[in-house]
C-alpha cells in the first residue's frame, strides 16, 4: 500500500545509506513471523535494527539519480522523486554492506533490477493515527 506524503508527517531526517534487494519468500521474518505482510518490505541491518525496536516501522525510500550518477540511469523517475514506501519486517544478519535490502517488487519499482546496488536516500514515515 502506497501512502502519500501529504497524508502523514515525517517524523526524521533524510538518510543516505545502501540498497539491494532480496526475493521471495518474505516470510517467516524476524519481526512478523510467518505472517505475511505483502510485498512493500524492507530487512534492515544491524546498525538500523535496535534490538527489533524498528519491527513494523515505515520508511519512505528514494533512489536518488544524484548520488546514482556513476550508474547508467539506475533509478527510475518514480524512485528519484516519488519513491516508494516500506515496512520494516526483518532484520538481515548480512546485508553485504547495505544498510537496507528492499523487497524486490519495491527495489524495480525505484530502480533497475540490473543494477543490483544502489545508493539510498531513506527517512522514516509516521502515519497520521
Amino acid at each position: 500500500m502506497l501512502m502519500f506524503l501529504s497524508l502523514a508527517s515525517i517524523a526524521s531526517a533524510l538518510r543516505i545509506g545502501v540498497s539491494s534487494y532480496y526475493i521471495q519468500p518474505y516470510f517467516p521474518s524476524a519481526c512478523f513471523g510467518d505472517q505475511k505482510n505483502g510485498v512493500y518490505l524492507a530487512s534492515v541491518n544491524d546498525e538500523l535494527w535496535d534490538g527489533g525496536n524498528i519491527c513494523g516501522q515505515y520508511y519512505q525510500v528514494y533512489c536518488p539519480n544524484a548520488l546514482n550518477s556513476g550508474e547508467q540511469q539506475p533509478c527510475s523517475k518514480i524512485g528519484d522523486t516519488i519513491g516508494a514506501l516500506v515496512t520494516v519486517v526483518d532484520h538481515c544478519n548480512d546485508c553485504g554492506g547495505a544498510t537496507m535490502l528492499l523487497s524486490q517488487e519495491i527495489f524495480q519499482m525505484i530502480a533497475n533490477i540490473d543494477v543490483g546496488r544502489i545508493q539510498l536516500n531513506y527517512k522514516k514515515f509516521q502515519p497520521y493515527d
